[in-house]
């Protein structure tokens, strides 16, 4: 399982076969979108990690 919060890393990850968790951040505003669409799971801030189906 891999946490990101830049979109291209999400990408990559997804595509090497992880499960990928897109963290929203100050720096990723733009990318956010494509986190959303491309992520298994998106959590807006670390403190909805523990709702997480593991």
């Amino acid at each position: 399982m891999v946490f990101e919060d830049a979109g291209y890393a999400i990408e990559t990850a997804k595509n090497a076969g992880f499960i990928t968790v897109g963290i929203r951040d100050m720096s990723n505003g733009d990318d956010w979108q494509q986190i959303r669409e491309t992520a298994d799971y998106v959590l807006e801030d670390w403190s909805e990690a523990g709702k997480l189906p593991l």
